[in-house]
């Protein structure tokens, strides 16, 4: 049996990312956000919850919550 010297590296880092899509949010995207989730675009959101309507949805600017 072969022996090999294996070095990994723990990446202990969380993203933001569209809670429907899994698109990775950079700083200067512009995200939706609906009932404490986010979301890439308003078509992710309404297609994670078909009933919203335009006064649910809350844009903001990813750079603001952190990311």
């Amino acid at each position: 049996m072969d022996n090999y010297n294996i070095t990994a590296k723990m990446v202990d880092e969380e993203v933001e990312c569209c809670n429907r899509c899994g698109k990775i949010f950079k700083s200067k995207s512009i995200i939706v956000a609906v009932y404490g989730m986010l979301f890439c675009s308003n078509e992710c959101a309404f297609e994670e919850f078909p009933d919203l309507t335009e006064s649910d949805l809350e844009t903001i600017l990813a750079s603001d919550i952190g990311v």
